[in-house]
Order: structure tokens, then sequence, then C-alpha cells
């Protein structure tokens, strides 16, 4: 249920976290997940090009394409860990993704 909601975000909705937690879920979602943020990361660098320093659009456009990169980069890690389940839940946990249980 949770990969068609993420699924439906992702597509429809042109959710790049929603994009990357589907790769995250299944292998298979890699590529699609890669054009999803690809995208947007490509539209971002457009719309920093055409605003100014001094907006407050620039330093917001700077931060996706940042967090952007982010999810691009590891996306690659788990393209490049081939599926492997140990190198999955390493990834996952390495990039921050699993809650920690507060005492």
């Amino acid at each position: 249920m949770m990969q068609t909601v993420s699924f439906f975000r992702a597509s429809v909705l042109n959710s790049s976290y929603s994009a990357f937690k589907l790769a995250l879920a299944s292998h298979k979602n890699i590529d699609f997940a890669a054009r999803v943020i690809s995208a947007k990361n490509e539209s971002a660098h457009a719309r920093l090009v055409k605003s100014s320093c001094s907006n407050t659009d620039y330093r917001d456009t700077l931060l996706k394409i940042r967090k952007y990169d982010s999810y691009l980069n590891k996306i690659d890690y788990l393209e490049c860990a081939g599926g492997n389940s140990y190198c999955q839940a390493y990834s996952t946990s390495a990039m921050g993704l699993q809650f920690k249980s507060f005492k």
C-alpha cells in the first residue's frame, strides 16, 4: 500500500522524496526515481540561472539542488550495490533514514 502511495506521489505529484523512497524500497524502481529526480534537478538549475543572487528564490533553489544532488548520489550508490540486501540495509542506515528511538 505504501509503495502505491509513494508511486502516486512520485509520478503524479513529482515528489522527489517519494521517488527516492521507491528506490530504497525496490531495486527495480531506481531508474524511475533517477529520472524523476534528474528532471527536477535540471529544472532547478534552469531556475537558478534565471534568478538573481539577492533573490530569496535563489537561496531556496540552491537548497533544492543540494537535496536533489544528495538523492542522486545515494541512488547511484544503491545502483552500484546491485540490490544486495546487506548493502541496501547498510546504506539506508548510513543515509540516516532509520529512525532512532529516544528513551
